[in-house]
C-alpha cells in the first residue's frame, strides 16, 4: 500500500488496451453504449481522459476494440461430424454473448466485423457449412442470414451495393439444407 499524508491508497493496476475495452464493456453494460464517452471512461478507470490515448487512439478505436472482444467472447465449439449440431452451438453461444452484452448488436451493426477474433467466428460457420456439403456461395449467403438473425440485424437492409439478393432457387436450397 501506498501512504500518503496519512491516508491509505490502494495501489492502482496500470493501465492497458485490455484494461480500458474491458472498463467500456463494464460501462456499456451497466449504464448502455449512449454513456460510453472518453471522460467516463476515465471516471471509470479513476484516471484522465487523456491517459486512455496511450491505449486507444479514439473513440472509433475503442469502439472497434470494443467489438472485437464481444466477437472474442464467443466460444467455438469442436467441429464434429453433425454440422447441424455445431452450427446450432456456434449460434447459441453467439446468441449467448449478445444476450450479455445487449447494446453489442448497435456497436458491431456501425462499425462492422474485421479484426482477429471476427474473422475466427467467421471461419468458423463457414468452415461448419462447407463440411456440411453447401457450396462457398451457399455457405456466404447462409453465414450472411445467420449473423444477421443471430446478431440481431439484418446488413441487405442498410447496404445499397454489394452482391445481389440470392436468387429464389438458391434460397429454396438453402431452406432445404438448413432444414433438412
Amino acid at each position: 500500500m501506498t501512504i500518503q499524508a496519512g491516508t491509505q491508497t490502494e495501489p492502482r493496476s496500470p493501465l492497458s488496451r485490455e484494461r480500458v475495452l474491458r472498463a467500456a464493456i463494464d460501462l456499456a453494460d451497466r449504464d448502455g453504449i449512449g454513456a460510453l464517452s472518453m471522460r467516463k471512461l476515465g471516471q471509470e478507470l479513476s484516471v484522465d481522459a487523456m491517459a486512455l490515448y496511450r491505449h486507444v487512439r479514439g473513440k472509433d478505436d475503442l469502439l472497434d476494440g470494443v467489438a472485437e472482444v464481444i466477437v472474442g467472447q464467443i466460444d467455438r465449439p469442436a467441429a464434429g461430424d453433425d454440422w447441424k449440431a455445431t452450427l446450432r452451438e456456434l449460434a447459441m453461444a453467439a446468441r449467448r454473448v449478445m444476450l450479455r452484452h445487449p447494446w453489442a448488436r448497435q456497436v458491431l451493426e456501425e462499425r462492422g466485423t474485421s479484426g482477429p477474433a471476427a474473422l475466427a467466428h467467421i471461419e468458423a460457420v463457414l468452415a461448419t457449412l462447407l463440411d456440411g456439403g453447401f457450396s462457398m456461395d451457399v455457405a456466404h449467403h447462409a453465414l450472411h442470414m445467420l449473423d444477421s438473425r443471430v446478431f440481431g440485424f439484418n446488413q441487405a437492409l442498410f447496404e445499397d451495393s454489394g452482391p445481389a439478393d440470392p436468387s429464389p432457387e438458391m434460397e429454396a436450397a438453402m431452406v432445404r439444407a438448413l432444414a433438412g
